[in-house]
């Protein structure tokens, strides 16, 4: 009877494991209707944004330059900016950041590239790009493309 039991878990275990998604956070997610654009992707909540982003990397493109920032979970950041092709480090800072209850990230850095530079976004996920949505006059809607881990050692 013990032998046929544990057998039993043993199977209910193994379909039940097949259900979970461990790379659930990594997979694209694009809203119906979409057409692969962020138009219609709703924001992402709170927790959402806490776990998507959270020991993660941000890399974004602009300016001839390659903004490479690292999100600890510990809700410090560490970034780094060099031009496009180059492999010297122009400009490196640190900073903070938080997600607010209602889901508005925000940021700031503490230098030297943008001393005292802060602000905050509403998030939305378009693939595998996070479309950063500026709160108020704070400048242009940003996309970022996301890496698993701190693949750079930020």
């Amino acid at each position: 009877m013990m032998h046929r039991l544990g057998t039993g878990l043993l199977v209910a275990a193994l379909v039940l494991g097949g259900c979970v998604d461990k790379n659930f956070y990594d997979e694209p997610e694009v809203a119906a209707g979409s057409a692969g654009g962020a138009k219609g992707v709703p924001t992402l909540s709170a927790a959402e944004t806490r776990a998507f982003l959270g020991g993660s990397t941000l890399v974004h493109e602009a300016e001839n330059r390659r903004w490479v920032v690292y999100l600890r979970t510990d809700g410090t950041m560490a970034g780094v900016a060099r031009p496009i092709g180059a492999r010297d480090i122009l400009q490196s800072a640190n900073g903070v950041w938080e997600v607010t209850e209602d889901g508005t990230f925000c940021r700031e850095w503490t230098g030297p590239w943008v001393e005292g530079d802060s602000g905050c976004a509403t998030v939305r996920r378009d693939r595998d790009d996070y479309v950063f949505d500026p709160v108020g006059e704070q400048g242009a809607t940003l996309r970022r493309t996301r890496l698993a881990g701190n693949p750079l050692s930020l």
